[in-house]
């Protein structure tokens, strides 16, 4: 026979979160926010019960399994906290790329029919540019060979011949430059094979001065529902959901503290 026990604890919108790799030392989780007004964690444990003469009367009981999950939003989109609501650790599965300067050089380009080619990136206005002939030679001369339009519609950098010039009609001509590279973020969604466990801990300033905390040695961290991408301007939050795993090494799955002042 199984018995199921469930009940709920729930925190105030005041609650900070601290979120870390597994086995970060307690004290250093880094905090991650305060989490959204509502949230609970509810806990649940089973048990399995022996039966035994007749009528049948409980002659043991044991625990089978327990659970504890925390299903709440994260306030602030920062990369930490994004990383965190998929499940990854920042520093091994998010790689971040800077916005360097990168030079080009000898990049071919034919011009068309109406005389204009577009360059594969668009150039970094500050850094002079270079146009010669393919393989090399007299570079071109600007607005008597070519003139540079930094910038079209499409946020394109054009090269466009000058009629009565040297570079002929349909031809292509090298162009040394610089561009300044994208910064950007990536998540590695959906890529690993190996579960990345947290260590978590929140903490709530309750109404009479006294600090209520929760340590959740190891968790599983994980995206709850769908993610918003207009959420940003739109004021929205990032719904994640933490499940309690058992730590072999320890005899609980959750720590709560009552601290008072």
């Amino acid at each position: 026979m199984t018995v199921v026990n469930s009940n709920a604890v729930t925190f105030s919108g005041k609650t900070k979160l601290r979120i870390g790799k597994y086995g970060t030392n307690r004290g250093s989780l880094p905090l991650v926010g305060l989490i959204a007004q509502g949230a609970s964690l509810n806990l649940e444990q089973t048990l399995r019960t022996k039966k035994d003469g007749f009528p049948e009367v409980d002659v043991a009981q044991a625990i089978q399994a327990q659970a504890g999950t925390l299903e709440t939003q994260l306030m602030e989109y920062r990369k930490e906290n994004i990383a965190t609501a998929f499940g990854l650790y920042l520093d091994t599965d998010v790689t971040e790329t800077v916005g360097a300067d990168v030079a080009v050089t000898n990049e071919v380009i034919t011009f068309n029919a109406n005389g204009v080619a577009a360059l594969n990136r668009p150039r970094k206005t500050s850094v002079a540019i270079v146009v010669e002939p393919v393989g090399g030679g007299t570079a071109y001369t600007i607005a008597t060979d070519y003139t540079v339009v930094d910038r079209d519609l499409e946020g394109r950098t054009l090269i466009q011949r000058v009629s009565g010039g040297t570079i002929p009609a349909g031809g292509s001509v090298q162009v040394d430059y610089t561009y300044t590279g994208v910064a950007k973020e990536e998540y590695k969604i959906g890529k690993l094979s190996v579960v990345r466990y947290f260590s978590a801990e929140l903490e709530e300033e309750l109404t009479n001065g006294q600090i209520r905390k929760i340590y959740i040695p190891r968790c599983v961290v994980s995206l709850r529902g769908a993610l918003n991408f207009n959420a940003v301007q739109d004021g929205g939050e990032l719904p994640i959901r933490i499940s309690a795993v058992q730590d072999s090494a320890l005899d609980y799955l959750l720590l709560h503290e009552h601290l008072t002042p």
